[in-house]
């Protein structure tokens, strides 16, 4: 089984009050492989009710692995991924529902937002669009 762990992690001992160095050492994960992610992703869906192509699996994870080895990215991609089969109507998810998502460059630097930022960025268009309409 695999856990997602964050890719830097501050150990910080404070052991020594009286004005002596502080030991910190810092630990870094290397990004997940390809093979990570469709192994993590594989776990994730295999206790849903979803349909998913293993091609597709392998893509994603190649996707995310290529760019930044962040599971989040690979997970995020394979929601969209189903919520475009959805859409479509189709019952299994496949490579086209992936390429979908993947082609429209105009919405890539808004879709690659942590969710937080994200939802900064809606409240500031909300609170713009609510600004035009009063004026």
């Amino acid at each position: 089984m695999y856990v997602p762990l964050v890719f830097c992690l501050h150990v910080v001992n404070n052991s020594n009050a009286r004005g002596g160095a502080n030991l910190c050492r810092r630990i870094f994960f290397d990004p997940y492989t390809r093979e990570d992610l469709a192994a993590i992703i594989t776990h994730t869906i295999g206790q849903s009710t979803c349909a998913i192509e293993p091609d597709v699996i392998a893509l994603i994870a190649a996707g995310a692995a290529s760019t930044s080895g962040d599971v989040r990215r690979a997970q995020e991609a394979t929601r969209r991924a189903v919520e475009m089969a959805i859409k479509c109507g189709d019952s299994r998810v496949s490579a086209e529902h992936v390429r979908y998502n993947s082609t429209d460059k105009s919405l890539t630097a808004i879709r690659i937002l942590p969710l937080h930022q994200f939802g900064i960025l809606a409240c500031a268009l909300s609170i713009a669009s609510q600004s035009a309409k009063e004026d």
